[in-house]
């Protein structure tokens, strides 16, 4: 007897993360045709536990979205527990709510994956003592991503990485969350393609000490980009004719390589930073507000600002999983996913959202990528911090998460000490984070670097 594929009924533990239990129901809903009822068990909150009945919720609804045309006779019950730090309440509970199953024909697994070590002792221990032969075990393992049966050796499935994939919009369903929209970035390929030949020439240092005098003091007020018309006058103190000339001399003063200006020139022309003979655009008193937005406030400037680093890496990975054979056949399958410019926020609620430059999904392992022209350590560990933190949250301990940056060498600290440091104070492990500076951001250096990351010996 299989025990995949032979019982009735599914029994899982919902934890802080559901991506688990919803790989676990995936794969027996496509292997096993005799499942009938997924029971999700869920602590209840208290003022000593947090609950789990929205994501118990979540994983059923986005279940029943993948499979009801399938499977429009699948049920699910749901089982709150009041106390997972309590062995005594959790058997009662689970005495009280399966009585009537106790004698009843169906045949049970259990997958313990998820939720507390005390929810997963009793709960092995309640359906072995009540169901003896009736019930089997198994657990998904986070070190090889294979699901386990307690039974046998032989009860073992191929890495399931490469079987069950999910799609980015359900993964944060699963969490309660949602997509704000897009951030509205540009992607102007011909500049994204000036920004490689700058970088494989050296010179992205040059550039981005001349996007920090020009960009960022000609359109920014601290760290906002400026979206008015007026405001963007005033702020580079243009009142009259001879202010204009004044500061486009400026700008021509400021330009010290003849490639920063080609990149600018690949701009299409109804939102390039410069006008038809190649100056600084100043707008005049016929442009209003909507048409200066449009044209440059809050979408070019942020591009040339650091939103061209996210457009060029999502780029770069795209090509390179194109031009090799096996990730060009799993993507093509569904089962490795690469996506950018998320906004995510909480469904109903008004907490702040978050940013995700880049996301890839190797089947439902999770990979996040954060992506900074910043070259200061406080500014690049608070982006490391947080893309480690949102890709486990989203992917739990076996996600992955880079931080791409324009980090530097230095006598006082490398990247290496850098790395070391950001790794020890977030807890992370070898394995699970890595770091890319200035030197490691051509094309072929950037997807060596996260190709082994990602897939290192397993294709």
């Amino acid at each position: 007897m299989d025990i995949f594929t032979s019982f009735t009924d599914l029994v899982l533990l919902v934890g802080t993360n559901p991506l688990p239990n919803y790989i676990v129901i995936k794969y027996f809903l496509k292997h096993n045709e005799k499942l009938k009822r997924i029971w999700l068990i869920y602590s209840e909150e208290t003022n000593v536990q947090a609950g789990t009945e929205e994501l118990a919720e979540n994983i059923t609804s986005v279940i029943k979205k993948e499979f009801l045309s399938n499977k429009p006779d699948l049920k699910f019950k749901h089982m709150p527990l009041s106390d997972v730090g309590s062995a005594s309440t959790i058997l009662d509970e689970l005495q009280r709510n399966m009585k009537i199953e106790v004698s009843s024909p169906n045949i049970f697994h259990l997958n313990y994956t998820g939720g507390t070590k005390s929810m997963a002792v009793q709960t092995y221990k309640y359906f072995l003592e009540n169901f003896g032969k009736r019930c089997t075990f198994s657990y998904l393992d986070g070190r090889d991503f294979k699901l386990k049966g307690d039974q046998s050796s032989a009860h073992v499935t191929k890495d399931l990485r490469y079987e069950i994939g999910i799609s980015v919009e359900s993964l944060f369903e699963l969490h309660g969350y949602e997509k704000k929209g897009g951030q509205n970035n540009p992607s102007y390929p011909d500049t994204v393609k000036k920004f490689e030949e700058i970088i494989r020439l050296g010179k992205l240092n040059e550039y981005l000490s001349w996007k920090k005098s020009t960009i960022r003091e000609f359109f920014y007020e601290g760290s906002n980009c400026i979206k008015k018309k007026n405001r963007f006058l005033t702020h580079n103190n243009i009142y009259s004719d001879e202010d204009v000339k004044r500061f486009k001399q400026n700008f021509k003063d400021k330009m010290t390589d003849e490639i920063i200006l080609e990149l600018l020139k690949s701009i299409p022309k109804e939102n390039s930073i410069l006008d038809e003979n190649g100056d600084i655009w100043v707008p005049d008193k016929s442009t209003t507000n909507k048409e200066y937005k449009e044209r440059v406030g809050d979408s070019v400037e942020n591009f040339l600002d650091g939103k061209w680093l996210e457009v060029y890496v999502y780029n770069v990975i795209c090509q390179k999983i194109k031009q090799n054979e096996k990730l060009n056949e799993l993507y093509k399958k569904g089962q490795l996913i690469i996506d950018n410019n998320y906004e995510i926020k909480k469904k109903n609620t008004e907490k702040k959202h978050f940013e995700i430059d880049v996301i890839l999904l190797n089947g439902y392992q999770v990979c996040g990528i954060s992506c900074t022209t910043a070259s200061d350590d406080s500014t690049c560990k608070n982006k490391g911090f947080e893309i480690i933190h949102r890709a486990r949250q989203m992917g739990g301990e076996e996600a992955k998460s880079i931080l791409i940056a324009c980090l530097e060498d230095k006598e006082s600290r490398s990247i290496e000490d850098f790395y070391e440091d950001l790794k020890d104070t977030s807890g992370s492990r070898t394995h699970e984070f890595m770091v890319l500076g200035l030197k490691d951001l051509t094309p072929e250096k950037l997807w060596e670097k996260i190709y082994e990351h990602i897939w290192g010996a397993d294709l």
